[in-house]
């Protein structure tokens, strides 16, 4: 009975959490503009008969004049809402001609910039498949991958502009986010860089990953505070997600300094999902550097990797993994095929400048 609640519980969770996410991408796109009128009903023929009632010659001329530019103005609205009303119930896929609604490119172009503004999320989807808005800020700073089947960071989503500290980690707790991460430092053309990874749960229905790329200036220390990288700091990273051997997603390779995968599901109930959880998945992760001098700083940041920290470990000992201080547990990396790992230790494989690294 206990099982059948819980997995009940799952699937609930589960479906509430896709369903607020679609309805914000829903509502994020509607247009917030009055009800337009019905178009005017067509204008009747004119009489051919004899009118009963003798009218001035001067204002029966001019009555049909305005007879007749009614008609052509109630022609050329009723040919304008038609094709309005095609252009917005059509359905948007690549293989439909949007064109064939219209006389021209430069009128259907005219019909996209007139309708552009009434939207208070302006999203589309992309050539690769990716639900995203104007400027890449996302919906809430994320957006979603038809073509990957995930949830993503967005490339200029919100929290670009507050950079990174281990505070963050520290109190991600309360935002209900249970994950390892770990952080590989090195120095490179006069700045202190972090590479700093994490997997785990989102919330009570999220299972994902991260890659994020930070600097400094050299020897300026603010604490442990780090700036999201520059559009030209960025580096060509993929990321899959693996929950005990079972693929969750796959990110294609792309210039990225905060690479990010999310996807309905749950390691365990509540938030106190802790390492014992978390070493259930395993990240694997492509990062091109900028030239070899990057590369072997990196490399070398690897090889000095020691523990990992779970967000939410208390104890000081967590199965066979001893613990250095309360959320940190021994980890290492070691030169391999990239392609597997354990509990103890994560493998990477150099190839020209990409670093091939896989962590548990």
């Amino acid at each position: 009975m206990k099982d059948i609640i819980k997995s009940a519980s799952k699937r609930c969770t589960a479906f509430l959490c896709v369903l607020t996410l679609t309805v914000s991408f829903v509502f994020s796109g509607c247009v917030f503009n009055k009800k337009e009128e019905s178009p005017e009903e067509p204008a009747t023929q004119l009489q051919t008969t004899a009118p009963q009632r003798q009218m001035p010659v001067a204002k029966t001329a001019k009555s049909a004049a305005e007879r007749a530019t009614t008609r052509v103005s109630t022609t050329a609205k009723r040919k304008t809402a038609t094709k309005t009303q095609k252009a917005t119930t059509a359905n948007h896929t690549e293989e439909y001609d949007f064109v064939s609604f219209f006389d021209s490119a430069d009128e259907l172009q005219q019909f996209v910039n007139n309708n552009r503004d009434k939207r208070l999320l302006k999203w589309y989807v992309d050539k690769d498949g990716y639900l995203t808005t104007e400027g890449d800020k996302g919906v809430l700073g994320f957006g979603y991958s038809f073509t990957e089947n995930c949830f993503y960071a967005t490339g200029n989503a919100w929290q670009r502009n507050f950079g990174y500290t281990k505070l963050y980690d520290k109190v991600s707790e309360l935002m209900v986010i249970s994950y390892d991460t770990l952080r590989i430092y090195f120095n490179y053309k006069g700045k202190d860089w972090m590479v700093q990874l994490w997997k785990g749960q989102y919330g009570f229905v999220l299972e994902g990953a991260e890659v994020g790329v930070y600097n400094r200036p050299e020897g300026v220390k603010v604490g442990t505070f780090y700036n999201c990288a520059k559009d030209n700091e960025r580096l060509e990273i993929s990321l899959s997600l693996y929950d005990k051997g079972r693929k969750l997603f796959t990110r294609k390779p792309q210039q990225s300094w905060w690479m990010t995968g999310f996807v309905p599901g749950q390691l365990g109930v509540g938030a106190g999902v802790g390492s014992l959880l978390t070493q259930l998945l395993t990240a694997k992760i492509s990062i091109t550097l900028k030239d070899e001098e990057m590369t072997e700083a990196f490399v070398e940041g690897l090889q000095n990797v020691t523990y990992i920290f779970n967000n939410v470990d208390y104890a000081f000992a967590v199965s066979n993994n001893w613990l250095i201080n309360p959320g940190e547990r021994k980890y290492s990396f070691e030169e391999g095929n990239g392609t597997s790992a354990t509990r103890l230790k994560g493998t990477y494989w150099v190839e020209g400048n990409t670093v091939y690294l896989t962590w548990k």
